[in-house]
């Protein structure tokens, strides 16, 4: 009996021995992890950092694009090339925010003004239906006119001065937060004088309405487009992730005599593929417009698209190319330098041509450069882009917000 109690004592012995040693080692563990982590300070924000979450929380960039309600100073707004520009502009609620108003005014420091006016009903039916009007004058005094076409000279650089007004109202349905689709319509003046820059001829010395048509007589027109706007972005501003797709259709008609006819397509098309958890994206655009008037009308210069400048063809001077149609593709990869900072590198390529079935991937007008981009989470706030390239010398440029 005494043998059998004393090996019942040693196996649970043995049995108990492994059991206590766990328990010892995990206690162990644990007693470290707790010293470790006491001597592990939490993450704290360096000052430049500190001061970004500072603008994001308070939605200072939003106040600036006129996103908030009451005053708010307005940045640029201006077409490429107009030089530093801002203004103020005021946007108020009635009626719990079913009901907005809008104004503004902005200069810049080649001379461009801007007096806007807008008003509209941007919430209807829990936000499916936006309902607005708005009224634009606008005088763009130095503008840059090369000539018509892919061959146009250096040299040929003239500036015009762009004055007029454009009354519209618009009709969006929103059923999705990332589908937009409606109509515009509207009424659109402008006239073409001789442009202020001193250091540039006047587009009359060198172009008449022949090569540059509604430069003697720009015409009165009245428009209508359709739009389909699929933009899944995660940020609209300071976009890391996703993508956005436009398309749109219009018809211009002259209401004076109908030389000015013509109809355009506008498309968009833009991709983000982000790497390494949104650290570093690769970014493709493509875009093209085609222009088509009816019989014997033609198309006022100043209205058909072109290339060259801060958005679009960087190795070249704003406008550089203008013709009826154009096609359009941007490649960036962007990363993240450090906070507050990021870098790209990016290669454009486009075509411009006063057919459609003459644009071809042959004779293409390329660049590439670097570009810093100052930000937050959200916005770019400064933008700089360096482009070389396009064989007409080195291009700078600084900007408020991002390139697409």
């Amino acid at each position: 009996m005494r043998w059998l109690l004393a090996s019942l004592s040693l196996v649970c012995a043995l049995a108990a021995a492994p059991a206590t040693a766990q328990e010892t080692r995990a206690e162990l563990l644990a007693q470290q992890r707790a010293e470790r982590a006491k001597d592990t300070a939490p993450y704290e924000p360096n000052p430049v950092e500190r001061g970004l979450l500072l603008v994001d929380e308070h939605r200072i960039f939003d106040r600036l694009a006129g996103g908030l309600y009451g005053f708010y100073p307005r940045v640029g707004g201006f077409p490429t090339g107009s030089g530093l520009a801002g203004g103020v502009g005021y946007r108020k609620a009635i009626a719990s925010g079913q009901w907005a108003f809008d104004a503004g005014a902005a200069a810049s420091t080649r001379g461009y003004k801007a007096v806007q006016l807008a008003t509209g009903l941007p919430r209807l039916f829990n936000g499916w239906v936006e309902v607005g009007a708005a009224w634009t004058w606008r005088d763009h005094t130095q503008e840059d006119f090369f000539g018509l076409g892919a061959s146009s000279a250096l040299d040929a650089r003239t500036s015009y001065r762009l004055r007029g007004h454009e009354l519209s109202a618009l009709l969006a349905l929103r059923p999705f937060p990332w589908l937009t689709a409606g109509s515009r319509i509207g009424l659109l003046h402008d006239d073409v004088l001789a442009g202020t820059d001193g250091a540039l001829p006047p587009i009359h010395a060198g172009f008449t309405e022949a090569t540059a048509p509604g430069l003697s007589r720009a015409p009165r027109l009245g428009y209508h487009r359709l739009f389909l706007d699929v933009d899944y972005r995660d940020e609209r501003s300071n976009p890391r992730g996703g993508g956005r797709y436009e398309l749109s259709w219009g018809w211009y008609d002259d209401r004076q005599s109908g030389a000015f006819d013509f109809g355009r397509t506008d498309v968009e098309l833009l991709q983000i593929f982000p790497i390494f958890d949104k650290k570093r994206q690769f970014v493709v655009r493509v875009q093209s417009s085609h222009i088509e008037a009816e019989s014997a009308a033609r198309v006022p210069f100043f209205l058909m698209p072109s290339v060259g400048g801060s958005e679009s063809l960087r190795g070249f001077r704003e406008h550089r190319f203008r013709d009826a149609n154009y096609v359009l593709i941007n490649g960036e990869y962007r990363w993240e330098a450090f906070s507050a900072l990021d870098l790209a590198l990016f290669f454009d390529a486009a075509d411009v041509a006063p057919h459609w079935d003459e644009l071809t991937f042959r004779d293409l007008k390329t660049s590439w450069g670097v570009g810093f981009r100052f930000n937050t989470n959200r916005h770019v706030f400064l933008r700089l882009d360096i482009g070389a390239g396009g064989r007409e010398g080195t291009r700078f440029f600084l900007k408020f917000g991002p390139a697409f």
